[in-house]
């Protein structure tokens, strides 16, 4: 039976690393991550037991072998795991949101999808009709000359290709 002091949604969040214990010890486990991230100031068994009202239950040393089990490294699966699950999520978010919503000033404030979609043409125009518009209705709002919106890129790279003279 699931300790009832363990939220469920820690529990889905916990779900990867179960297979690493046995039923009876993952029990454990769920208690003391749960407690541990409530207790204030040191985090020991004794205080994670402690914010959970379960200070005074009987097994605490099985709380301790837990911990001090032979079987496991706690940094081993915490490698695997962050490198795996945290990892893979965050270079996710990341990518999405350097190619589909952050505007880059190298690519005239457009995102790289834009680019590599060929939509630049277009965007550049809609900016370029915009300017022209401010220009028309308050022309002494620019002082030197009408605006223009950023250059337009031609390409976007990571790495370019080396532009080696080829032979003739």
């Amino acid at each position: 039976m699931m300790p009832s002091v363990v939220p469920t949604v820690l529990t889905g969040w916990m779900r990867p690393f179960q297979c690493h214990f046995t039923v009876a010890v993952w029990r454990h486990v769920l208690v003391l991550v749960c407690g541990t991230l409530l207790a204030p100031g040191r985090r020991t068994v004794a205080a994670a037991l402690r914010v959970l009202g379960l200070s005074d239950v009987a097994g605490f040393a099985v709380y301790r072998r837990v911990l001090s089990h032979g079987r496991w490294c706690s940094r081993a699966h915490a490698r695997l795991h962050h490198g795996g699950i945290l990892g893979q999520r965050a270079v996710q978010e990341n990518r999405g949101h350097h190619n589909h919503d952050h505007h880059h000033s190298g690519l005239g404030l457009m995102t790289p999808d834009q680019v590599h979609y060929g939509q630049a043409d277009d965007i550049h125009a809609a900016r370029q009709r915009t300017l022209d518009h401010a220009f028309a209705a308050h022309p002494e709002r620019f002082v030197n000359q009408p605006p223009s919106p950023p250059a337009k890129p031609t390409a976007v790279w990571i790495n370019p290709p080396s532009q080696k003279a080829h032979p003739s």
